[in-house]
């Protein structure tokens, strides 16, 4: 299974205190090579958001239990599940979903990373080159109570998103969303 397992502990073995720490996420069975992925993320949100941040939630920050799974749910799909797809991921947050998703299919996937905040999308484009697949991600922002960007209308074969209705009142845009 993907796990983030031990990504807080990597602040207290950093000489400095680093706002930005990788997360390694693996999966490996019998079909399927192992994958290892960074995962750039806030290593604690509450105290050490840098001075950048321009938000004061900061959901979008962790890498959440929900995310692994369905990270691992995309990793468990048969390779050309994803061949000639556009995946559009919804609340990338740290983009784990959607980087697996990359990773997974193939040189013609295609993924968009969409989050309301735009440094969530900056985490999402460091992943992203981290794991050489930013040729094949695209991060952007994406406010559901918007109207859907003309490029995205109709556009994606799949809509992934995990804790997207965490808050009950994103229940309804992220379904005129999707």
């Amino acid at each position: 299974a993907i796990t983030a397992g031990g990504c807080e502990e990597s602040l207290e073995v950093a000489e400095q205190s680093p706002v930005l720490s990788p997360c390694c996420c693996r999966r490996s069975d019998e079909q399927q090579a192992s994958l290892s992925l960074r995962v750039m993320h806030v290593v604690d949100p509450r105290s050490n958001m840098p001075s950048w941040s321009s938000t004061k939630c900061h959901l979008w920050a962790h890498v959440w239990a929900t995310s692994c799974i369905l990270a691992d749910m995309v990793a468990g799909l048969p390779r050309d599940a994803l061949s000639d797809c556009r995946v559009l991921e919804l609340g990338a947050g740290t983009g784990l979903c959607g980087l697996t998703a990359a990773l997974c299919g193939d040189a013609s996937t295609q993924v968009i990373s969409t989050d309301i905040v735009e440094e969530a999308c900056e985490l999402v484009r460091s992943s992203a080159s981290a794991n050489g697949v930013a040729d094949r991600v695209r991060a952007q922002r994406l406010d559901w109570h918007q109207s859907l960007p003309e490029d995205l209308v109709g556009s994606c074969d799949v809509v992934i998103g995990s804790d997207v209705s965490f808050v009950g009142a994103h229940s309804r845009p992220v379904a005129s969303v999707i």
